[in-house]
């Protein structure tokens, strides 16, 4: 019982140091959501990851992928380390500041707006 009691606190003084996680930026909240092509082929989302931007197309480490600021409020590249690296992302908004769609590379993408 000893060993087991020691061992505990081993593992406990063992754990790693997980930073907290930072909130999403009011100005980047309205980009977040799921998107699609016109024939709703596949979908991506736009989640606020690491304390970053991130485009979410599956699940694998070359399916999610950072977003870093270009030059306007709703512009943003491709991080680095990515087939799509340095691709601009380009978040259209209506006149009333809601955002509709993203331009990604050659194609567009419809936002999809949850139903209330």
């Amino acid at each position: 019982m000893a060993l087991g009691a020691e061992a505990r606190e081993l593992a406990k003084a063992a754990r790693p140091q997980l930073p907290a996680p930072t909130a999403t930026p009011a100005e980047l909240a309205p980009l977040l959501g799921i998107y699609a092509p016109a024939d709703m082929s596949f979908l991506v989302r736009i989640e606020w990851r690491d304390g970053k931007l991130t485009l979410v197309e599956g699940d694998g480490p070359g399916e999610i992928m950072p977003l870093e600021r270009d030059s306007g409020a709703d512009s943003f590249v491709a991080a680095p380390g990515f087939r799509q690296s340095g691709e601009p992302l380009v978040f259209r908004r209506r006149a009333d500041g809601a955002v509709t769609s993203m331009q990604f590379g050659a194609g567009s993408l419809a936002r999809l707006d949850p139903v209330k």
